[in-house]
């Protein structure tokens, strides 16, 4: 899993707000020219200024927080990683309780054990993707075998392959 894909939408929030901080600049800029100039009143300068410096304000305080909120969430992202990678290590150091727990999350349908094998009524999809991704099968989740019913059974013509016996 890539990290960009994770902070891409709040990435794509902060170059918004950037942009409204540029505009609420260039409006506040305007506001000063006007004053300076003579077109605007005291009274009026002053509500257009307390009125965008308070829009400029909130906006920086959202951009604060989306970058928080990324910071927080990488924290997870890298320790749920670090988990998965090392899942066979924290099993073995882990109390029978945290055992159980980390059982019945990756089994939530409940593990059988049928007095030979252990088996469970529902896959997870978790972790049938991740033995997809590592073309592994050291989880023990087996592949479904895939449907072929749209595919010919029948063989091919004499002719094409030396017949056999």
């Amino acid at each position: 899993m890539k990290r960009k894909r994770i902070t891409e939408g709040g990435r794509r929030r902060k170059t918004e707000l950037n942009k409204e901080l540029k505009n609420i600049d260039s409006l506040l800029g305007n506001v000063d020219d006007k004053f300076y100039s003579g077109i605007t009143k005291p009274d009026e300068y002053k509500k257009a200024k307390e009125r965008y410096n308070a829009k400029y304000a909130d906006i920086q305080s959202q951009i604060a927080s989306l970058d928080q909120r990324d910071k927080d969430m990488m924290k997870y992202v890298d320790f749920g990683l670090n988990l998965l990678r090392n899942i066979d290590e924290y099993y073995v150091r882990a109390s029978v309780e945290i055992k159980q727990k980390m059982i019945s999350s990756m089994f939530p349908s409940k593990l059988i054990f049928d007095g030979e094998k252990y088996r469970t009524t529902k896959s997870n999809e978790f972790l049938d993707l991740l033995s997809r991704i590592n073309g592994s099968s050291e989880l023990g989740v087996k592949e479904k075998v895939p449907n072929n019913r749209d595919q010919s059974n029948q063989a091919p013509q004499v002719g094409l392959e030396p017949t056999t016996l």
